[in-house]
């Protein structure tokens, strides 16, 4: 069982690992996964949900505004951790809207 926490706390992904049978672990392993490069514990892979990301997303989506026809996605495009299907959903969203845009290009 994983349960993914991409909206708080310090981890991603929270793992339960029943009947696991390895030489050093008898039972049930939990694992965390935090979204750090090990080399450098300040320095997260993916943004953060904290204050600081929070407010440089909103003012990267300002400044993006400003720029007629740009249009951002997935994991780094929306500045947070996005599970992979989430992420893909999100951009089959994204590609409809555009494809009916096209389409019809006054349906805006």
């Amino acid at each position: 069982m994983k349960e993914n926490r991409t909206d708080a706390g310090n981890t991603t992904r929270d793992g339960e690992w029943p009947w696991h049978e390895a030489d050093h672990i008898k039972g049930t392993a939990l694992t965390k996964e935090v979204p750090v490069t090990p080399e450098n514990p300040e320095h997260y892979e993916y943004p953060f949900p904290d204050l600081h990301n929070a407010k440089l997303y909103r003012r990267y989506k300002k400044l993006a505004s400003a720029i007629p026809d740009v249009l951002f996605c997935g994991r780094l495009g929306e500045y947070r951790y996005l599970d992979m299907d989430e992420a893909m959903g999100r951009a089959f969203i994204l590609a409809e809207k555009i494809m009916n845009n096209r389409l019809n290009p006054t349906a805006k």
